[in-house]
């Protein structure tokens, strides 16, 4: 089910990209659409394969958790 569900990731992604690379007139822009658009697609597909990894707001916590303890934010 996982191989399904990240077979529909990779083709929502690329429609994405292939909608917004004919409507970017620089090449700036479509390399920018396809770097961004691939980079998200690789994060999503890690996280379809091992969902146990922790997430971006567990790791900001892991970095300024230390910090806001110290100053009683928590």
């Amino acid at each position: 089910m996982k191989w399904l569900a990240a077979a529909g990731l990779c083709l929502v992604t690329g429609l994405i990209i292939w909608g917004e690379y004919r409507s970017a007139k620089e090449r700036k822009a479509r390399l920018a659409v396809a770097f961004i658009a691939c980079s998200a697609l690789v994060l999503a597909l890690i996280l379809i394969i091992h969902p146990e990894l922790p997430g971006p707001t567990e790791f900001m916590n892991l970095i300024v958790g230390g910090l806001s303890r110290r100053l009683g934010l928590e």
